[in-house]
């Protein structure tokens, strides 16, 4: 074997580290709270602008919705980029601005959302097959930090995907128990809120549909910086 190869062998064979990632995602995601906050509303505004409009009653729109599924999605990526870069610098020691953060991701809006699409797509096609469900949810932790790159190193979308695949190598395992962690925490908030206001067959309560959006934004968050902060950790496993 050539000293390159022993290389990745050694390198291939430390973990991503859970709860060091989980550690981090939460110290930038303090320091950062008020950003990330503004971030999601501005990034979200024309999520609230549909709301407001519409087809619906109540604090929630419709999730049948087809325009409104294809909105969250492309507006959930675009997110996803902008917490994932920040976070990627916030770990080098770069603070960056709300309006250069926007600027960035909307300069690679195009890139970013057509990765998370693609990423979403494959998924979505292999879970509509229930033998396929397992497969899918490996192409998720294979492609899972392929939006953070898009808007990191600014390769095309095929190189986004790829890279994806290469640093995730050997730390998929990892990146799914990650994810598993990451769905928990989100069942056992959606279930506080269920005993803390109750929920009587297909009625909710404003409250208690308030608690859910406030949940899905505040996961929504959590889960981009833990994005940001497990491509950073992959880049280090993988170039040390």
């Amino acid at each position: 074997l050539s000293r390159h190869q022993l290389v990745l062998i050694i390198n291939l064979m430390e973990p991503l580290r859970i709860g060091l990632v989980l550690r981090q995602a939460i110290a930038v995601t303090r320091s950062h709270i008020l950003q990330f906050v503004l971030l999601a509303l501005l990034v979200h505004s024309p999520y609230a602008a549909y709301a407001l409009a519409g087809e619906g009653e109540g604090i929630l729109p419709p999730n049948t919705a087809l325009e409104f599924q294809a909105l969250n999605l492309v507006l959930s990526q675009l997110l996803l980029g902008a917490i994932a870069y920040s976070t990627f610098l916030a770990l080098r020691g770069i603070r960056v601005g709300l309006s250069q953060c926007l600027r960035t991701v909307f300069t690679r809006m195009f890139p970013i959302v057509a990765v998370g699409l693609v990423s979403q797509l494959i998924l979505l096609a292999m879970t509509l097959q229930p033998f396929l469900a397992l497969l899918g949810i490996f192409v998720t932790t294979m492609l899972y930090v392929s939006v953070p790159i898009a808007v990191a190193e600014q390769p095309s979308i095929a190189e986004s995907l790829r890279r994806s695949i290469r640093l995730s190598m050997g730390r998929r395992w990892n990146i799914l128990a990650l994810l598993g962690v990451l769905v928990i925490v989100t069942l056992l908030a959606d279930q506080f809120l269920v005993l803390l206001f109750g929920v009587q067959g297909e009625v909710l309560s404003d409250d208690y549909a308030m608690g859910l959006l406030l949940i899905r934004v505040g996961m929504g968050i959590f889960g981009s910086v833990v994005a940001g902060v497990t491509y950073s950790e992959l880049r280090r496993l993988h170039t040390r």
